[in-house]
């Protein structure tokens, strides 16, 4: 990535590279030897997540009319790929606040501009889909939110959630309806602030074999109430507005493949040109250039 390149994406980008600071400073935050402490300890990385916070990388997942800087989609895109180049623990636990997106789509003015003033004060949302016995199977939910008057009764148990314990808000998919149709389901966002003790619970983390510092639980609900105005759009709205929004946060998740291929063909990279076989160096080696060349095009 040039640091001299005219295009908006790439300079975002390259100036959070240089924020970040070295790989190497073992007393850097967002060096490598950092991550494999954290990774070792499994330790939710809670001092990187309050840093870019504090740099505003989360004025990027808020439209520029909201107070935020998100105008070109490819910008974030390229943010993630440099936080992915370090740790991807840090950048999944950090994309969740793309999931504001659903907002943003199928939201009125007053839930917008209540969304944006949380992501940009630093709100932890999490994207509560998938359920234990049917993953991301939608129209299988058994996740229930019935009206009753102006608030709605929340039930079931949503699991495995990224950031579900630890995140502050959630966006939220359950079955307003008894059908199985496409209209079934309807979006919710929720302040888990206002619903503490109130009919909500938190299902145990997750061990994972890789990035085992994150938040990866559940959050379950008996009788949680909350209110009409967490309905993102119309009732039955819900696997409509579920799909829009993942066509873009999916498109995001292509950065953490990008940036973690970034580092591993640096350090195959680097090693080539290092280590010596056969009394030459690797990367003087035919097959190894092209291997390399194949894999870096």
């Amino acid at each position: 990535m040039s640091l001299t390149s005219n295009l908006r994406q790439f300079q975002s980008a390259a100036r959070l590279e240089q924020i970040l600071g070295s790989v190497h400073d073992n007393n850097n935050d967002f060096s490598w030897s950092a991550a494999i402490e954290r990774d070792e300890k499994e330790q939710y990385p809670q001092r990187a997540v309050d840093f870019l916070n504090a740099v505003g990388m989360n004025r990027f997942y808020v439209p520029s009319e909201l107070g935020g800087r998100m105008e070109i989609g490819e910008e974030l895109l390229y943010l993630h790929r440099v936080l992915a180049r370090r740790d991807l623990t840090i950048n999944s636990t950090y994309s969740t606040n793309a999931w504001s997106v659903i907002v943003w789509i199928g939201g009125n003015a007053n839930q917008c501009q209540n969304i944006a003033s949380r992501i940009l004060s630093g709100a932890a949302p999490a994207l509560a889909y998938s359920e234990k016995a049917h993953g991301a199977d939608l129209l299988s939910s058994e996740v229930t939110a019935q009206p009753a008057e102006s608030k709605y009764i929340l039930n079931g148990e949503k699991w495995s959630i990224n950031r579900a314990t630890l995140g502050d808000s959630l966006s939220l998919i359950a079955k307003t309806s008894n059908d199985r149709g496409p209209r079934s389901l309807s979006a919710f966002w929720l302040d888990k602030r206002h619903m503490a003790s109130k009919g909500t619970y938190s299902l145990n983390r997750l061990p994972t074999v890789g990035m085992r510092g994150l938040d990866i639980s559940g959050i379950g609900f008996n009788n949680a109430e909350i209110h009409k105005d967490a309905l993102i759009g119309e009732e039955g709205q819900g696997l409509e507005l579920g799909l829009k929004t993942l066509q873009v946060t999916r498109a995001y998740c292509s950065s953490f493949s990008l940036g973690a291929g970034d580092t591993m063909l640096r350090i195959a990279t680097e090693f080539a040109i290092e280590r010596e076989l056969y009394n030459k160096k690797v990367i003087s080696i035919p097959l190894v250039r092209e291997q390399l060349a194949t894999a870096y095009a």
